[in-house]
Order: C-alpha cells, then structure tokens, then sequence
C-alpha cells in the first residue's frame, strides 16, 4: 500500500511541477514536462521504472475509466454541424498513422 501511494505521490509531483512549465511554454504539451519530470524523480530516488509501473498501473488504469466518461461528456454535448469534413478526416488520419507509428518506432529504437 505504501509503495502505491509512493508512486502517486511521484506522479502527483510531476503533474503539479509541470503545470507552471505548460504556462510558460504552452507549446510544450503538459503531458511532455510531467513524463520528463516523472522521469527525473525516478532517476534521482532511484526507483527502477518497472517497479514504478507494476505499483501505479493499477491505479491509473482504473483512474482511466472515470477520466473517458467525464471526456465523453462534453464531446457528446458539442455540435459537429459546423465542422468542414476533409479537414476532420485530415486529421483523423493523420493522428491515427502516428499513434500506430510513434509507439512502434520508440520501441524498434529503444530495444
């Protein structure tokens, strides 16, 4: 239970430190400072990322399921009327290639 609330506790002081740096450059995503700081406190505390995520994955894959429906919410309410459809499927397109593409290629070069 401790090592849970240890790895929250990390998290928790990535988010809280990388907000401020969102602000100052909000052309950096939050996500990017907070996995950099993240990252760092691992390093600096020495806790091995595999310990880390065998104690967190848990709790944020459960966290998760809450967060999709609050995000489901809004965008159900929106209006799509006004939206031109070769940009939305520009898009579409786009963000699906690379969420297949980055993943694949940061584990071809890191393993």
């Amino acid at each position: 239970m401790f090592m849970i609330l240890y790895g929250f506790l990390i998290t928790l002081v990535g988010y809280l430190c990388a907000k401020p740096l969102n602000r100052r450059f909000p052309q950096v995503p939050l996500l990017v400072f907070g996995m950099f700081i993240v990252i760092g406190l691992l390093s600096i505390l020495k806790v091995p990322y595999e310990e880390y995520r065998l104690y967190v994955n848990d709790l944020f894959s459960h966290l998760l399921g809450y967060v999709t429906v609050a995000l489901a919410i809004p965008l159900a309410a929106m209006r799509y009327d006004d939206l031109p459809l070769k940009s939305v499927i520009g898009i579409l397109c786009f963000a699906s290639i690379s969420a297949v593409a980055l993943p694949m290629g940061l584990a071809y070069l890191l393993h």
